[in-house]
């Protein structure tokens, strides 16, 4: 193999590696929780802390599961590694 080829290959393959995973992951939306979930008991994966959910609340629909959110904060760490917050 050419060296400007191995070179390309190999410039190829670092350039994989540091993509952040979550970028090659589907987009996760965040919503509010419909009428219908308001009032729930529900669990936030992120803190690990059970509430009431309410109109503002987060929810972030992954894996065919509602995930749903105590603070604003929340959504956007689930968001980074949904697996860390999904296994259980």
């Amino acid at each position: 193999m050419k060296p400007l080829v191995r070179i390309a290959l190999l410039g190829l393959l670092i350039g994989l590696l540091l993509i952040p995973s979550s970028a090659l992951s589907e987009e996760l939306g965040v919503r509010q929780a419909r009428p219908d979930e308001i009032g729930i008991k529900a669990w936030c994966p992120v803190m690990d802390y059970n509430f009431e959910v309410k109109a503002g609340t987060a929810v972030i629909d992954y894996k065919d599961k509602s995930f749903y959110f105590c603070c604003e904060g929340c959504p956007q760490e689930f968001k980074q590694n949904p697996g860390k917050y999904t296994v259980q």
